[in-house]
C-alpha cells in the first residue's frame, strides 16, 4: 500500500483485519462503512499521513496499536457504544489535539494516548471514571480534562484520572 492515498471501503465489509493498512504512510483518508464491527490490532499503525477517522457505530473495541504512530491524525470520532480502548491504541498520534471519550467506555488501556503531545482537550462523557491503567496518558499538565457535571470529585480521586492538573465540569 506504499502509494495508497485514500480509500472508501464498500458497504458490507464487516472487519478490517490485523495490519490491513499497516504503514500505508501516504494514506490521508479512509471511509469506513457502518457495516464494520471490528478493527484488528495494528490495522492503521504507521499511517502517518492519515488526518481524520470516523469510526462506525458498531465498533465496541479499539484493538492494540490500531492507530499507533498516526502522526497527522488530528480528528477522531469515536462511536457512542465503544466499550474499550486498547493498549497503545492512539500512542504517538502527535497531532491529536482533542478527543471525546463516549459514556459507554469502561476502560482505557495502558499507553492508549501516550505521547499524544498535542492533546490539550480531553472530554469525558462518562459520569464514573473508566478504568485507566498506568501510562495511559503522559500529558497531565498540558491536557484539560472536562467531565460531566457532578463527576469532578470522582475523577479527582480515581487512579490515573486524578493526575490531570486541570479537571473541569
Amino acid at each position: 500500500c506504499s502509494n495508497l492515498t485514500s480509500i472508501t471501503l464498500p458497504a458490507g465489509v464487516t472487519s478490517i483485519g490485523r495490519e490491513a493498512f499497516y504503514y500505508c504512510k501516504k494514506m490521508t483518508s479512509i471511509v469506513i462503512p457502518e457495516s464494520v464491527t471490528s478493527l484488528g490490532n495494528n490495522a492503521f499503525m504507521g499511517c502517518e499521513s492519515l488526518k481524520s477517522i470516523v469510526l462506525p457505530p458498531n465498533i465496541s473495541y479499539i484493538d492494540t496499536e490500531t492507530f499507533f504512530g498516526c502522526a497527522s491524525l488530528a480528528t477522531v470520532v469515536l462511536p457512542s457504544n465503544l466499550m474499550s480502548i486498547g493498549y497503545q491504541a492512539f500512542k504517538n498520534c502527535s497531532s491529536l489535539a482533542s478527543i471525546t471519550i463516549p459514556a459507554s467506555v469502561q476502560s482505557v488501556d495502558s499507553y492508549a494516548f501516550y505521547d499524544c503531545l498535542s492533546l490539550d482537550s480531553l472530554f469525558m462523557e462518562r459520569q464514573t471514571p473508566p478504568v485507566a491503567y498506568d501510562y495511559t496518558f503522559n500529558t497531565f499538565t498540558n491536557t484539560v480534562l472536562t467531565v460531566p457535571v457532578g463527576a469532578k470529585s470522582a475523577y479527582k480521586s480515581a487512579n490515573v484520572w486524578k493526575n490531570f492538573v486541570t479537571i473541569l465540569e
